[in-house]
């Protein structure tokens, strides 16, 4: 499978320019429109090509955890299930700028937050949401 360990590797090179208009050029206007839009959308048409080449012949189906190790086995399920965490990533980071901007939140304080958005999705977003509670002592994102 050196195809797609080729393209993992282009891919976890290419989302970096993304991550960095976050990080660096938070409020420049086509920040929201490449991050928060434009590299999801190539990525998610990305996932779908993935995952369509390989899922109906690998026979396996979602029904059980059995049943999703399987769909691991594949190459392609597994490249097509990192693009997902890199679109979704992307997505909720671009989505933790914009709130944290219409929010009040100081660029400072989202800087980690968007980092371990980019390293570990879900924490990431947890520590966003506590910060901003803890900033505006609202719920509402």
């Amino acid at each position: 499978m050196p195809q797609l360990d080729s393209i993992f590797l282009i891919l976890n090179l290419l989302i970096l320019p993304f991550w960095g208009l976050l990080l660096f050029a938070p409020r420049w206007q086509w920040t929201q429109r490449l991050s928060g839009l434009v590299a999801p959308l190539i990525l998610s048409f990305l996932f779908v090509i993935l995952f369509v080449l390989d899922f109906p012949s690998s026979g396996a189906s979602f029904g059980s955890f059995g049943e999703l190790k399987t769909q691991f086995n594949s190459g392609h399920i597994l490249l097509a299930t990192w693009i997902h965490f890199l679109a979704f990533d992307l997505f909720v980071g671009a989505w933790i700028l914009r709130n944290g901007q219409q929010s009040g939140v100081p660029h400072f304080r989202l800087v980690p937050f968007l980092l371990l958005t980019m390293i570990l999705g879900p924490v990431g977003f947890l520590g966003y949401c506590l910060i901003r509670f803890f900033t505006t002592k609202s719920l509402d994102l």
